[in-house]
């Protein structure tokens, strides 16, 4: 019971000296209320942009790697290991309808559907050109793909004869819907392949590259062309956006089978994965920049309070109070100074990234950039983990930084010569 009582008296003293550091220290920040103020402006404003470009950043990669997937590949697929290197017909898949049912109800996919491709030489009377001849199911492809939205005239994939063409194969063959499109390649068994399709839809993707090498007809058309029987290349996973990533890939690795191989995103759209690596890299650079003026601000005002409080230093030295006890009162100074700036900082970032992300930001005359990167015609920032946290922690240890090392010059004072200073 003593000893209870004895820690109990003992533990006092220190939270009174800590209440005592706390209460001196917001008394000093206030004692140069201009000051004071720019510096915590400073944080502030530094937080406020950084947070909100993070929060834009952030925002467009989700889209950008959605879109990407919704006029590609998807976001993962399933291929036999040797498609990806050497995608041959021959290279098929056969997945059976008890194990698609098992991939269709993980957490965050949305569709499965199978495809299968070929290259092949495409003729309207004297007219030839090589394209991508993609089997699809078109019932899943209208729910999953951006491409059966991207109608320019006609239907999409209404018959078993029908072909979706893009428009600039149309331009090249001079096709008109209802035209007459032969189909020439080889199949399976390294036999002909041969086909005539009628044209029953045109598509305009706003990407030159897919309007001028894609043509869509439904998968069993394909598969009776090219010599297949319930076979297909690939198994393409649409997920309902890009944060299930992470959960749906765990899940699906243990229920692919074997001798398969699951792909994601990364693998599949390379060209966007080193997008994104870029603009990390290059926006982390500016991040860095402005976090060390932001520092350097907030230094020179710490240099400065040091050289103007070196009597008052000086006269707490001479009455027997130990310069680590000035250096933690200080640090509690550049903290309370840095908590205020932080507060005031997350208050304006959350205003105006949360009406931002209502409303977006339109990107007028840009439209080239935002369909090549697949992002649509409005921009919205998004909140996350590292947004939050990044930019006041960065702060937070410059200021750090910044009050010891404004510090060290009272380790090299004495008493005395600090009392003769001048103000």
């Amino acid at each position: 019971m003593t000893e209870g009582v004895v820690a109990d008296d003992m533990s006092q003293p220190q939270h009174r000296s800590r209440a005592i550091f706390l209460f001196l220290a917001w008394r000093n920040l206030w004692r140069n209320k201009r000051r004071t103020w720019l510096a915590v402006s400073a944080i502030a404003f530094g937080m406020l942009l950084i947070q909100t470009f993070m929060s834009f950043q952030a925002g467009s990669y989700g889209p950008m790697i959605d879109g990407a997937a919704r006029f590609g590949g998807g976001h993962m697929q399933i291929q036999v290991p040797e498609y990806e290197d050497e995608p041959r017909l021959e290279h098929t898949l056969t997945i059976s309808d008890e194990v698609l049912a098992e991939l269709r109800e993980v957490e965050g996919v949305h569709v499965v559907t199978p495809r299968a491709e070929s290259y092949a030489l495409l003729s309207n009377e004297e007219r030839s050109v090589g394209a991508l001849i993609s089997g699809v199911d078109p019932e899943w492809e209208k729910v999953s793909s951006q491409l059966p939205k991207a109608i320019k005239e006609g239907e999409y994939l209404t018959q078993p004869d029908h072909a979706y063409i893009g428009s600039g194969i149309a331009r090249n063959l001079d096709l008109q819907l209802g035209s007459e499109l032969v189909i020439f390649g080889m199949n399976k068994e390294d036999g002909v392949a041969a086909s005539i399709a009628i044209v029953g839809g045109i598509f305009e993707s706003g990407n030159a590259i897919l309007d001028r090498s894609i043509v869509q007809i439904p998968l069993t058309t394909f598969q009776n062309v090219f010599g297949l029987e319930s076979e297909a290349h690939r198994l393409l996973f649409f997920l309902e956006n890009s944060d299930y990533l992470p959960t749906a890939y765990s899940q699906l690795v243990p229920l692919v089978p074997e001798n398969l191989r699951l792909i994601d995103w990364t693998e599949l759209m390379p060209e966007v994965s080193q997008s994104i690596q870029m603009d990390l890299v290059g926006n982390a650079v500016v991040y860095v920049v402005l976090t060390t003026i932001i520092v350097l601000s907030i230094a020179n005002s710490f240099v400065m309070t040091m050289f103007e409080r070196t009597r008052e230093f000086g006269m707490l030295m001479s009455i027997g109070i130990q310069t680590g006890t000035l250096f933690r009162m200080v640090l509690v100074e550049a903290m309370c100074l840095w908590a205020l700036g932080a507060l005031v900082g997350f208050a304006l970032s959350g205003v105006l990234i949360g009406t931002l992300s209502t409303v977006g930001i339109g990107a007028p005359g840009m439209e080239d950039l935002t369909q090549q990167f697949f992002i649509g015609d409005r921009i919205y920032p998004a909140f996350s983990t590292l947004v939050l946290v990044l930019a006041p922690l960065a702060i937070g240890f410059g200021i750090f930084v910044s009050a010891v090392i404004s510090f060290l010059r009272l380790y090299r004072l004495q008493a005395i010569e600090a009392l003769r200073d001048e103000e």
